[in-house]
């Protein structure tokens, strides 16, 4: 039997206030992904104004749960951003207001994909939440400072539109999809050299990819790290200069972006005889795994963005 595709819009989320948390209950259906309509109303000081796809996706934190404890989302939108430009291979749509002394719109239009996009059949990684008790998305909201360069105040009207991108009568099979996971983790630099930082394995940890950041001054910069790794003991899944990496992100996807390195633990080349993730880091039967960075500068953030998929319920 095919499955039944289609999307219906869910109760906007009104995100009109700084510093604050926003909840809203989504339906327990089969996931594909959310489509996210994020729109913030803003008013400008004067001078010159700054917002892009950095600082409005830092003012939004998300989080998806599951019965309150099972948490497979928490990104920001900024990770997500770069995360639909690597995977999807495409700049998002975005609108940013930027006229002085004056009240506008902002807007970032965004897919959280639950799916499996890259080398593999996408369906492995849909979302069924039809046997949980609540399925809930929180947003989180910062400052208005963090919202732009000499925005003044986030005002009202501010709202986020979710769209379901899902499937319909899908039978109910027991561990059937994988769980995308995607969790960060931020590390501070303090001094140059090789560093190494521990990666999750073990238990059901499977890796689709790696979405790498690194900062300087609060700002995403190509100056940080002259080589990145993924190793466990003696072997070496990553072992690259971090420009042959962006190239390689330009060849395959034709993003390139400042600071951020999208570690691909797929081919891409999606052979149809694949019935399962058969392509990814599995980390289930390690005893350890690192991300191990040259660092070239002695003050400094490096970002993880994980991607996984978690098979088993």
């Amino acid at each position: 039997m095919p499955k039944i595709f289609r999307s219906l819009e869910v109760q906007s989320l009104n995100i009109s206030n700084t510093d604050s948390v926003l909840t809203q209950e989504i339906p327990k259906t089969v996931y594909w992904g959310l489509l996210l309509d994020l729109n913030v109303t803003h008013s400008n000081g004067s001078g010159t104004i700054t917002v892009d796809a950095d600082s409005f996706g830092k003012y939004l934190d998300l989080q998806l749960s599951i019965d309150g404890d099972l948490i497979p989302v928490r990104i920001n939108v900024r990770d997500l951003y770069y995360i639909n430009k690597y995977l999807f291979k495409q700049t998002p749509t975005t609108s940013f207001f930027t006229t002085a002394s004056s009240s506008g719109t902002s807007y970032m239009r965004l897919i959280l994909p639950f799916a499996i996009l890259g080398g593999e059949v996408f369906e492995d990684g849909l979302l069924d939440t039809r046997g949980a008790g609540s399925v809930s998305l929180m947003m989180t909201t910062k400052s208005a400072s963090t919202f732009g360069s000499g925005v003044n105040s986030i005002d009202s009207g501010s709202v986020a539109y979710v769209q379901t991108l899902e499937y319909a009568n899908v039978p109910v099979l027991t561990n059937q999809f994988a769980r995308t996971e995607y969790a960060f983790v931020e590390h501070a630099l303090t001094a140059t050299g090789v560093v190494r930082y521990s990666l999750p394995y073990g238990g059901d940890q499977q890796y689709r990819g790696l979405l790498v950041q690194t900062e300087t001054s609060s700002a995403l910069s190509n100056s940080v790290l002259n080589t990145m790794r993924v190793t466990s003991r003696s072997f070496d899944y990553l072992n690259s200069r971090v420009d042959f990496i962006q190239q390689k992100n330009a060849l395959e996807t034709g993003q390139s972006d400042t600071g951020n390195y999208w570690i691909d633990f797929t081919s891409g080349s999606g052979h149809l005889e694949r019935q399962k993730m058969t392509e990814r880091l599995d980390a289930r039967a390690l005893t350890e795994l690192f991300l191990e960075v040259d660092s070239a500068v002695s003050s400094g953030t490096v970002r993880v963005i994980t991607v996984k998929e978690l098979y088993g319920g």
